[in-house]
């Protein structure tokens, strides 16, 4: 892509006012006092802090100058939020058996005097906002909900009878933070398509991208609790021109007179094909050749400085301006090949250098995408490894979650419909999005 893309965007990223400088960071972890919370009782602020990353991921931080609240066991907790979602639940339970939820009548509404900190809860360790639901029988387990729930960079407050745990796992086990309803787009390539799953929509537009309902962000979309609504626009073949053009009868992925304020999640999967990764593939499986020596060639090696180049002049700024309010995450891609050292299934053709080099490959793509996220610098685009998703069941295995090789064949080199769930789980795993009973 011409750079003069990259210009225009950094332009209109300019008059917008949001352009950082180079000092522009991920939100650095809490330290004590945690004052998501009021001085109240024996406390001056939190005690705990329930801290979730950019990233998602989740953990409590402790502040030993602050005692319980009530002297005796009681805990003022703050939860701050720096992911890139609104938070709406948090489930709670004590991985030793404390009775966290045995309410006795001294929350921290006794202490805080302010009647307006019981709404919508009823036992007065409520916050503001907060509420408590699914508390178990033995008391020790529960979900705290916010409401309305904590946006990005937000914080909110509340009180329970004992202390959560500083170290892993937190006692926060029953899984991840739910966030609130979310709006969520889903471009890129063929990896984010329903190729291979051998079911796709009907209209022209989806039927030559080939989208449908297998493609792993649909399967996310259906499993994952709190996404609402998901608008897919990923097409198969795409490469980074691509998704800036009309493109096999459709509009441009990525719109940059366009901006959409009330999307919250933003996946991508584009990279493969601008370095050619299906073809390095199909020399693997032409006997007549080897792709064996390919990533010590100086073309491999310039490809991946030039994908590098284009995600951060182009794509990342492009996709901040568009979708302002989004996490954005570029997933990755699954191992393909079994990894060097085990022995291919039916597939006489892979000879051990090329699994070797298949591997390295595989490894170059991803680190060349980590590189340029890490360089670009905006704390809410996030990389999603998904590379372990096929593990033991990558192509010439006994139990295969990928089409076999066959240049003739549409699917060949994709997912099965078993693997796009395999990847969809490991998207979800690695945002912390929990999913629906049943998947």
């Amino acid at each position: 892509m011409k750079r003069a893309l990259g210009v225009l965007v950094f332009v209109c990223l300019l008059a917008l006012g949001v352009v950082g400088t180079g000092s522009a960071a991920t939100p650095s972890t809490p330290s004590p006092p945690f004052h998501q919370c009021p001085a109240l009782g024996a406390d001056t602020s939190c005690g705990l802090l329930i801290y979730i990353t950019p990233t998602g991921s989740i953990g409590v931080l402790g502040d030993p100058t602050q005692p319980p609240y009530d002297s005796i066991e009681d805990t003022l907790i703050g939860v701050q939020n720096d992911s890139g979602f609104s938070i709406a639940s948090i489930p709670i339970s004590a991985t030793s058996g404390k009775d966290l939820f045995g309410f006795d009548g001294d929350g921290l509404c006794t202490y805080l005097l302010n009647p307006t900190c019981l709404l919508p809860g009823t036992s007065g360790y409520e916050g503001p906002g907060v509420s408590f639901t699914n508390i178990s029988a033995d008391l020790t387990s529960g979900t705290v909900n916010f409401s309305p729930a904590i946006p990005p960079g937000g914080s909110a407050y509340f009180s329970l009878e004992e202390a959560l745990a500083t170290v892993p796992p937190f006692d926060i086990d029953p899984g991840p933070p739910a966030p609130a309803d979310i709006n969520m787009v889903a471009l890129g390539d063929s990896y984010s398509t329903a190729q291979g799953a051998d079911s796709f929509d009907s209209g022209k537009q989806d039927a030559k991208c080939l989208r449908g309902p297998g493609a792993w962000p649909r399967q996310l979309q259906q499993a994952a609790l709190g996404i609402k609504t998901i608008t897919h626009l990923a097409c198969t073949g795409a490469k980074i021109p691509d998704l800036f053009a009309d493109y096999k009868s459709n509009g441009p992925q990525i719109n940059v007179l366009a901006t959409h304020t009330d999307v919250q999640l933003v996946t991508l999967s584009v990279g493969g094909d601008d370095v050619g990764f299906a073809s390095i593939l199909g020399n693997c499986f032409l006997t007549t050749r080897s792709c064996a020596k390919e990533p010590d060639s100086p073309s491999w090696r310039n490809r991946l400085a030039n994908l590098k180049l284009a995600l951060k002049m182009d794509v990342y700024p492009s996709l901040r301006l568009v979708y302002p309010n989004a996490q954005i995450v570029h997933v990755g891609y699954p191992r393909i090949m079994p990894p060097a050292g085990t022995t291919p299934v039916n597939c006489g053709w892979l000879s051990f250098p090329e699994q070797q080099a298949v591997d390295r490959m595989e490894a170059d793509v991803e680190q060349t995408i980590k590189d340029a996220i890490n360089e670009y610098g905006d704390p809410h685009i996030q990389f999603a490894s998904v590379i372990h998703a096929f593990d033991g069941h990558e192509l010439c295995t006994s139990d295969s979650w990928m089409n076999p090789l066959n240049i003739k064949a549409q699917p060949e080199g994709h997912p099965t419909y078993t693997g796009y769930t395999a990847y969809m789980k490991a998207v979800a795993a690695d945002l912390g999005l929990g999913l629906k009973p049943g998947f």
